[in-house]
């Protein structure tokens, strides 16, 4: 039954499962000294509404804020260090508005999983790695802007969104398996001219030399003829492309 919490200054750490399923909490005030926020914190607590991260937190645990299904707005600050750990904001299915510090330089698996609200995200340069499902399921997100110091983008990261264009930074050297399958308005992927791994063609993600064929956007309508140069078509090329009504596969094929 608790409704509200203030967290005073003179505490310096938020342990794990501190405050996990208040489900009546809907507002929490944190201490400008608290330095750490441990493990599913505040998870499964269903009316917060808002929280403020202050300046002084340099870390977050994993699930902290799982499933806070009202929560609309979470601003990681440039204190905030390493990784937004697995699931830390998995579930939150009213997140419209989402900034992630300076600090941050990878997002763990599903770490913004289901969040189905939230329309618009853009990954600071100082993030290198987007992990598996991170956010896999956000059926809203129409707007993604990746950093230039990306590296790799884990299986299924962004799968099921609203993208309709989708742009790969030089940087990326590894694109995981169905990183933007099931993306229904998705009809171009393009890939920065000087990236040394993947390039693309028509809108469609192929591996450097176009032998892989990576990745067709799910958008994309009617007949589709593979290049001849492709040998390989990669796991989840195709995965939930369901207006693709027919397509070619030529004789240079050797692997699906």
């Amino acid at each position: 039954s608790l409704t509200s919490v203030t967290i005073p200054d003179s505490v310096t750490s938020i342990g794990g499962y501190s405050f996990a399923y208040c489900r009546s909490l809907t507002s929490v005030t944190i201490g400008n000294s608290v330095t750490s926020i441990g493990e599913w914190a505040f998870a499964y607590n269903e009316s917060l509404t808002s929280v403020t991260i202050p300046d002084s937190v340099t870390s977050i645990g994993s699930r902290a804020f799982r499933d806070c299904s009202s929560l609309t707005s979470i601003t990681i600050p440039g204190s905030v260090t390493g990784a937004v750990g697995d699931e830390t904001f998995s579930g939150c299915s009213s997140l419209t508005s989402v900034t992630i510090g300076n600090g941050i330089t990878s997002l763990y698996n599903k770490a913004f999983y289901g969040c189905s609200a939230l329309e618009s995200i853009t990954i600071p340069d100082s993030v290198t790695s987007i992990g598996e499902g991170a956010f896999h399921g956000c059926q809203s997100l129409a707007s993604l802007t990746i950093g230039d110091s990306m590296k790799n983008i884990g299986r299924w990261a962004f799968a099921g969104s609203s993208l309709a264009k989708v742009t790969i930074p030089k940087s990326v050297t590894t694109i995981d398996r169905g990183a933007f399958a099931s993306c229904g308005s998705l009809t171009e992927i393009q890939v920065a001219e000087n990236n040394i791994s993947y390039s693309s063609e028509d809108g469609v993600l192929f591996n450097k030399n176009k032998t892989v064929l990576i990745q067709y956007p799910a958008g994309k309508s009617g007949h589709y003829t593979i290049p001849d140069n492709v040998t390989s078509i990669g796991p989840a090329a195709f995965y939930g492309c369901k207006i693709l009504t027919s397509v070619t596969i030529p004789n240079s094929i050797i692997s699906i």
